[in-house]
């Protein structure tokens, strides 16, 4: 992962990291979605098309190189864009949106099987899902699940 500027996105990053109490990381993620709903939504600008597409899970926002190419800018350009205004790169941010995206899912719907989960949200695969968990957050999406719905643990050991 590439290294983080002292930002909101990458304090929350290293929080997450580094949370030991259970309820840290849900707190932390809902600051992020409070956030993120506090960003512009200006349409006329590459940053705001750009951060639009990925909210709305557009196919265009898979990949930095699509995403630079949607919003018509090339994607040196799109990167200092990004980095500038959120202190990370589009690729950094792209995959912690998806991180966070998976999570919520898996919190609304329960325990369900991880490759399923990891094809529907764009991972490879459900090791790819796991390592993706562990490097925003330092655990496991088990984990996780079972710090935000301690109810979850009954239904995660059938």
């Amino acid at each position: 992962m590439s290294t983080l500027k002292s930002t909101f996105i990458g304090t929350a990053i290293g929080l997450l990291r580094h949370a030991e109490q259970p309820g840290t990381r849900q707190f932390i993620l809902s600051g992020l979605a409070q956030w993120r709903r506090s960003l512009p939504v200006a349409r006329d600008r590459p940053f705001h098309r750009a951060i639009a597409l990925i909210h709305n899970r557009a196919p265009a926002a898979r990949s930095v190189h699509r995403l630079s190419m949607a919003v018509g800018i090339s994607r040196r350009q799109l990167q200092r864009i990004f980095q500038k205004r959120l202190g990370v790169s589009p690729k950094v941010y792209l995959r912690f949106f998806r991180f966070e995206q998976t999570f919520r899912f898996l919190e609304r719907h329960g325990w369900v099987p991880l490759s399923a989960v990891a094809f529907s949200h764009g991972y490879a695969d459900a090791a790819h899902l796991i390592r993706e968990f562990r490097a925003f957050t330092g655990v496991t999406p088990r984990t996780l699940l079972k710090e935000a719905c301690p109810v979850a643990e009954l239904e995660m050991a059938v």
